[in-house]
């Protein structure tokens, strides 16, 4: 692959990780606005979570821009979520707070997939 390629390959994955990331939220905003369609924001959000568990940890699109970068060169990786609120918002955000509210949105998702398979618990 020549430069071209890899930074129109960088381009097309830092997109795809925009429409994840705005995916998130929409699924965020499911489980917490809306009772019915609950298990579907629940569902996509445990999907990304065991996307991100295969991968160790990582995002699978994180690691792969992180790939595509060092072919050109580049040394530093800034992780997604932190240079979206810096480039975008100009605010710092730490990797312990972003890892905390993936994990609570992981156990909360955990939540409504349980209340809907076993319909004892149910969701407020």
């Amino acid at each position: 692959m020549n430069k071209k390629d890899i930074e129109n390959k960088i381009k097309l994955i830092r997109g795809v990780h925009y429409v994840v990331f705005l995916l998130f939220f929409i699924s965020l905003g499911l489980i917490f606005y809306s009772e019915s369609l609950a298990v579907y924001g629940a569902t996509a959000i445990l999907f990304m979570g065991a996307l991100q568990l295969n991968g160790k940890g990582d995002c699978p699109l994180t690691k792969e821009e992180h790939n595509a970068r060092a072919k050109l060169g580049h040394t530093k990786h800034d992780k997604f979520v932190e240079s979206v609120f810096k480039n975008n918002f100009n605010i710092r955000v730490s990797r312990f707070l972003v890892n905390s509210i993936l994990g609570a949105s992981f156990v909360v998702s955990g939540y409504v997939i349980l209340a809907y398979i076993f319909e004892t618990i149910r969701f407020i």
